[in-house]
């Protein structure tokens, strides 16, 4: 089985550029101030929280800050507008008819530089928005590195100017969005695990830059088969289950990749730390202890080190948030504080629950692993079917695997999967390319949420009518 081992880490440093966007292995403090300096503080309290609990697995991506410039459009008016960016030349030419006007202008220039494909692997233009996300149309966009390396940027014409170009010295939402990039382009084979940024997410006061880190974590964790455990804006942003609702409503997730999680909670020196990393410290003791089929919320692993939760909801507003799909972290009497509840952002049922997208994902990287070192590839496909018998037979062997550790939900294994392979499914042009179909089936384990217990008040002696009546 593929099994989640490891949590992704995306956060700022003082020290290791060197690591920038590559996910090092942190086993205790020393190792992060060694490699990485110091962080901010909500880093330092969650990893503190982390390595108290478990000591492997925990993954440190450096997020470094991205060369900036800003753009001006000073007057919308016809003509060329030219910018060049490491020597390669953007033209737009913009038509008197119809009239000009700084948003058409604006968008010209910036659609032209974004398709500029002799550029736009290494820079991104975007136009600015305010703090509710509507875009802003005074005059100026940004460009920005795209993987932190620095650029050169000039502009000619009668109406356009360039800043300098500028590394800042805090931590936008752009340059999560670059580390993030880095992952998915460089990350492909890497142990399945759960990604969270917890500092985009404390520190960005703008619900739509939040909202754009959180669904481009979890567009990294369908493309790599993860899970991304996203946090709400900081406790001062997000003061009470209302504004968590309202917060949590851009995060979208159709195939179930990304959970949400709240409240934010105290450690034992009344620091903040994020729901996503107790929640993700959590899920890994789950998985190693217990198995990828066992939903990362209950009470088996109480989280050490945390004093109090900056949220104490009632029985009323955990189902509202239950509602709204968002996780709580909560107290339990006589256990401690725990993740207690496993739904993702989806509104699929198949993949309301983060059991079934974890069972999924598992299942998909180890039928890709299977498949390439079974021998299966590059094989002669000839007649009588004997290929598709034998890549059946992988198939059926990986997910029979799933079925018989508990992974997969059926009284009998046709209950639980099904594998297809034959020629009626196959395409004739994908033949002649090399490619085989083949269709796998396959029922998650259940997640029980809760139960119903009915109680029958019954007189003395009565209970055997009772069972007979029904």
């Amino acid at each position: 089985l593929s099994l989640y081992s490891r949590v992704y880490y995306l956060g700022s440093s003082t020290l290791g550029d060197a690591l920038s966007g590559v996910p090092t292995a942190i086993t205790d403090l020393d190792d992060f101030t060694n490699l990485f300096g110091s962080s901010d503080a909500i880093n330092l309290n969650n990893i503190e929280l982390y390595l108290n609990n478990l000591t492997n697995g925990l993954y440190f991506v450096k997020v470094k800050p991205a060369p900036v410039a800003t753009v001006t459009i000073s007057n919308a008016a016809a003509g060329t507008y030219t910018v060049i960016i490491n020597g390669v030349d953007t033209v737009v030419t913009v038509a008197a008819n119809p009239v000009p006007t700084l948003q058409s202008v604006i968008n010209a220039v910036k659609e032209a530089i974004n398709n500029n494909t002799a550029i736009n692997t290494y820079v991104e233009a975007e136009i600015l928005y305010d703090n509710a996300g509507v875009p802003v149309y005074t005059g100026a966009f940004r460009i920005r590195s795209k993987a932190q390396n620095p650029f050169t940027l000039t502009a000619t014409g009668a109406n356009i100017t360039v800043s300098a170009v500028t590394v800042p010295t805090v931590l936008n939402y752009w340059d999560y969005l670059s580390t993030i990039a880095q992952l998915i382009k460089t990350e492909a084979e890497s142990p399945l695990g759960i990604i969270v940024c917890p500092e985009a997410f404390y520190n960005l006061t703008a619900v739509h830059e939040r909202n754009i880190v959180g669904n481009r974590l979890e567009n990294v964790a369908r493309v790599h088969k993860w899970m991304a455990f996203i946090d709400p804006g900081k406790p001062s942003n997000v003061i009470n289950s209302i504004a968590a609702k309202n917060d949590a409503f851009g995060y979208v997730a159709s195939l179930g990749h990304s959970a949400y999680y709240y409240p934010y909670a105290a450690d034992l020196t009344d620091n903040d730390v994020s729901p996503s990393v107790i929640a993700a410290a959590y899920a890994m003791q789950c998985y190693q202890s217990l198995g990828i089929d066992k939903p990362p919320a209950g009470s088996d692993f109480p989280l050490k080190g945390i004093s109090k939760l900056r949220d104490t909801l009632s029985d009323g507003q955990k189902n509202d948030l239950a509602q709204a799909k968002i996780n709580i972290i909560t107290y339990k009497s006589g256990v401690g504080f725990v993740p207690y509840d496993t739904l993702t952002r989806s509104d699929d049922p198949r993949f309301k629950m983060i059991s079934a997208r974890v069972i999924l994902n598992c299942l998909e990287r180890s039928i890709q692993q299977s498949v390439d070192v079974s021998g299966i590839l590059f094989q002669s496909n000839r007649a009588r079917g004997v290929f598709y018998i034998k890549f059946r037979a992988v198939l059926e062997n990986v997910v029979g695997v799933f079925y018989n550790a508990g992974a997969l939900y059926g009284a009998t294994a046709e209950d639980g999967y099904h594998v297809r392979c034959d020629e009626s499914i196959q395409d004739n042009a994908n033949l002649q390319n090399g490619i085989v179909k083949a269709l796998v089936y396959a029922v998650p384990a259940g997640t029980v949420r809760q139960t119903e217990t009915v109680v029958y008040p019954i007189q003395i002696g009565g209970i055997p009518t009772a069972l007979t009546l029904g």
